[in-house]
């Protein structure tokens, strides 16, 4: 009986120790572990931050360029439009263009803040003994506003009433600038230019699509 006892005993003391042994190792196995993970986590957050600011900088190189191609694109149409003024300007004064006394010579509309809109009125009279030519020029613009016809004359683009037409007084040429505001919901169609002067005025019509294309177009 006491044999048994004792070889009962000494088992389980052996047991004791092995699953002491274990879970010791168990317990190293995972700090080891854990310091792996710490070590990932670690390096993902790093990676994470590479990635992020290659991203911010992909997105600044991007930005740069389609700013710079905007530019250019700018840059061309400006060049297109001054060398069409330059032909125009050397026809008009070096004696190759048909004599004409006061005309309209081109109509540029240009969308502003807003509802404003600039526009830019090209004058010329090339006659040989031709003086001075003044007066005044204005606008008038028609269109669609809630479904009806309507035509907006120069005091109500200007939101003045009785406002007076914008002054000229050239030999050759002047471009007269000015801007109108369009009332909410308004889509314009048709503008009309009127030129007064002593004498005779001038009128002319144009659409509006060409009104609004560029010098080089």
């Amino acid at each position: 009986m006491a044999a048994w006892l004792l070889t009962l005993l000494a088992a389980a003391a052996a047991a004791y120790v092995w699953s002491a042994g274990r879970f010791g190792s168990v317990a190293t196995d995972v700090e080891r572990l854990e310091q792996e993970l710490a070590v990932l986590r670690g390096e993902n957050g790093e990676l994470k931050q590479q990635v992020s600011v290659l991203g911010r900088s992909d997105q600044v190189s991007r930005e740069a360029l389609n700013e710079l191609q905007a530019d250019l694109a700018a840059r061309d149409e400006e060049i297109a439009g001054l060398r069409a003024d330059v032909v125009f300007y050397e026809r008009l004064v070096g004696g190759s263009a048909q004599r004409k006394g006061l005309s309209i010579h081109s109509v540029r509309f240009e969308p502003g803040a807003a509802s404003d809109h600039h526009f830019q009125v090209t004058l010329t009279q090339n006659l040989k003994k031709s003086g001075v030519t003044k007066g005044s020029l204005s606008v008038a613009v028609e269109g669609v506003q809630s479904g009806k016809l309507t035509r907006l004359d120069w005091a109500a683009l200007r939101q003045q009433p009785g406002a007076a037409g914008l002054p000229f007084e050239f030999r050759y040429f002047q471009q007269v600038e000015g801007s109108v505001m369009f009332p909410e919901g308004f889509t314009p169609h048709r503008v009309h230019v009127t030129v007064e002067r002593d004498g005779a005025d001038v009128r002319e019509t144009l659409s509006w699509e060409d009104t609004t294309k560029t010098k080089g177009g």
